[in-house]
């Protein structure tokens, strides 16, 4: 299917494919989170409902979950990783990869920590 608002990116299933981009500014690879663009992040909070946008949706990439943000600066065909992220998944740049939204279980313990 296609989403309609995102026709260039093909949406299968929930399922949004993205290729592997870098960071736009340096400092957000201290956040351990993948940055999309306000398209794609707008598409994501319509999928898992309102109540996502409060800490971010998250998201899984390969086996691995995230928290997701907008940022302008990344183009709709595009999921910016920082290098960390990309050697633990083994991806280079310009891989394409699946960003799906992340619905924890109930009984599924999360945690973030932010150091200033």
């Amino acid at each position: 299917i296609e989403c309609s608002h995102c026709t260039h990116r093909r949406v299968i299933m929930g399922r949004i494919l993205l290729q592997v981009g870098s960071l736009p500014s340096n400092r957000l690879a201290l956040t351990n989170r993948v940055y999309i663009s306000p398209s794609v992040y707008s598409h994501l909070v319509e999928a898992l409902g309102p109540e996502s946008a409060s800490g971010g949706p998250l998201v899984t990439v390969g086996p691995h979950a995230y928290i997701a943000e907008a940022n302008a600066g990344v183009p709709d065909d595009k999921i910016a990783l920082n290098g960390l992220q990309r050697r633990f998944a083994q991806l280079s740049l310009a891989n394409k990869v699946e960003l799906r939204p992340f619905s924890p279980p109930a009984n599924y313990a999360l945690a973030a920590m932010e150091i200033d």
